[in-house]
């Protein structure tokens, strides 16, 4: 599954042509981009004893045939990549005896535990055909479930090489998946060591699985109050395990509108993975969605920022259950120029717990100071120190996201200014460091680059501080001017804001002081790069602050 991509999950037993259409056109109508579109459980035709009748769709849900559901999604909403869900074994209780697919492969029952399944000798030909078939519908990947479900059968099968069906299988998914859908497989319920050790490390280990995708946890259960946090602890958690097999971690879907589904967002943001929503018809919080992606959402126009590497917990997160003390999860995911620290409460009451740089794996203080941005409570702060503190009080489900990232900082001898209190020989210090767009939870992943870029402009004295972002909306920057080792409040008259070249327009940059004390140091600068008539697309904007010491 390709990386920057968002998704709808479309769940349930009654899934049908009417339904798929009117998602996708709810979430149109709605500027909410969808990249990968997964039809699971229900599109399948199957017996009343819940076993596989045949490849194709029951033609009452698809009258005009699933392909051309597969066809509209592409042409008409953008979707790039449709997926299909089936488990192992065909549908859960297998594959129906009394169907069509009956003559054409041998089948076996196991009665203990009321399966039908097509023999080890037939289940290459059987996936090949399958997914053949599907192929020619225009399907690009298969979502595999119940897969570990065979740590039991085969210790049931009457005489059919036992322990070697399921490497039969295996392969079987595997070969057929990588003819025919370049090998982009969504493993779930597959957390047996026979799946992970013998298949798939062993395929990550020659390079072969980069574009599978690994369930990381139970399912996302919507109407489980205790599940919520369990959920999203238990994921970061696994991610230490599955986060070395090569594979990329998949924690599940969430709803968008559910009353955790903003908690549920930012974990998956976080997490690395992908992306993927289940909302119900109707139902959907865009307020949420559109935190997740830069874009106007509509065709070629949309980016899910997203990391590259699988989300970790913080070390003291590691052996500590966040669920049982008082203190957050904390959960780490760095790029190259950016950390971000997750703090989740996933306890049933309110808890005050912080952040600091000593969170951050192999983080080295003595040669920088970094400035902090904390996404909902919208602060900053300078820290230098790994034991420094940014306390915060989360109540249950709530959650914060520190964002961290080197500041660029300037030293220089002044020239006389008298209009601001500047007199020659004074000592100038100007940091700063660009956060990127505060309304998105990734929103650091916007920045292209960010810092000093010139010592001096025209007639001014002073550096120039640049920022290249990938779309357009509210970019927070961190800002401080010292002078002889004291701050300044009047931090506004001491800079110039420019957009595109061009000087920001009355009322779109504001300064905000957090802290006094020079060991906190500096203040919240917001630039809104929203112009009139112009759409927040992905082209890129360059943000200029010019300061004048």
């Amino acid at each position: 599954m390709k990386k920057h991509h968002f998704g709808n999950h479309l769940v349930g037993v009654h899934v049908n042509a009417e339904k798929i259409i009117q998602g996708l056109e709810e979430f149109k109508s709605s500027n909410i981009p969808i990249e990968y579109l997964v039809i699971d459980d229900g599109w399948q035709k199957y017996s009343k004893d819940n076993r596989l009748e045949q490849f194709e769709p029951d033609d009452n849900d698809f009258p005009k045939g699933l392909d051309t559901i597969v066809s509209t999604a592409k042409k008409e909403y953008n979707v790039k990549y449709v997926g299909l869900w089936h488990t192992l074994q065909g549908y859960w209780s297998g594959v129906c005896p009394k169907s069509k697919l009956a003559p054409l492969y041998k089948i076996i029952n196991v009665n203990s535990i009321d399966m039908n399944l097509v023999r080890g000798s037939d289940i290459e030909r059987f996936y090949n055909d399958y997914y053949s078939y599907l192929k020619s519908l225009g399907v690009d990947f298969v979502k595999i479930d119940n897969q570990a479900s065979f740590d039991k059968i085969i210790d049931e099968l009457p005489g059919d090489g036992n322990t070697n069906c399921w490497k039969s299988y295996q392969k079987a998914i595997w070969n057929a998946a990588t003819s025919y859908f370049n090998a982009r497989i969504i493993h779930s319920m597959a957390h047996s060591p026979r799946i992970i050790y013998d298949f798939i490390i062993s395929l990550s280990s020659v390079g072969k699985i980069s574009h599978s995708v690994f369930r990381n946890s139970d399912d996302f259960f919507p109407d489980v109050e205790s599940s919520h946090t369990k959920h999203v602890y238990t994921n970061c958690l696994n991610n230490l395990w599955s986060s070395t097999l090569g594979i990329r971690p998949d924690w599940d879907m969430f709803q968008s509108y559910h009353k955790y589904g903003n908690f549920h967002a930012a974990a998956r943001a976080l997490s690395g993975g992908p992306i993927y929503v289940s909302d119900e018809l109707g139902k959907h919080d865009t307020k949420v969605l559109h935190r997740l992606f830069i874009g106007t959402g509509e065709k070629d126009d949309a980016k899910v920022l997203m990391f590259d590497k699988p989300a970790l917990p913080c070390e003291r997160s590691i052996f500590n259950d966040s669920r049982k003390i008082n203190q957050s999860l904390k959960i780490f995911n760095s790029t190259d120029n950016y950390s971000v620290i997750g703090m989740f409460n996933c306890t049933d009451h309110i808890i005050v717990d912080y952040i600091r740089l000593a969170d951050v794996p192999n983080i080295d203080s003595r040669q920088q100071t970094y400035g902090v941005f904390m996404f909902n409570n919208r602060v900053v702060r300078k820290l230098k120190f790994l034991q420094q503190d940014i306390w915060t009080l989360l109540k249950p489900t709530e959650f914060e996201l520190a964002w961290i990232t080197p500041l660029d900082i300037r030293r220089s001898t002044s020239k006389a200014i008298p209009s601001l209190g500047i007199y020659t020989n004074q000592t100038i210090s100007v940091s700063a460091a660009c956060f990127g767009l505060v309304d998105k939870f990734n929103g650091c992943l916007a920045v292209n680059f960010h810092g000093f870029t010139s010592e001096n402009h025209g007639q001014d004295s002073g550096p120039i501080f640049e920022a290249n972002l990938s779309a357009r909306g509210i970019v927070g920057f961190f800002v401080d001017v010292e002078i002889d080792n004291h701050q300044r409040e009047n931090v506004n008259d001491f800079m110039s804001v420019f957009i595109d070249g061009v000087r920001a327009p009355v009322g779109s940059v504001i300064y905000e002081k957090h802290y006094a004390a020079p060991a906190a140091g500096g203040g919240l600068l917001l630039v809104d790069t929203k112009l009139d008539n112009v759409k927040d697309s992905l082209d890129n904007i360059n943000i200029e602050i010019h300061f004048l010491c």
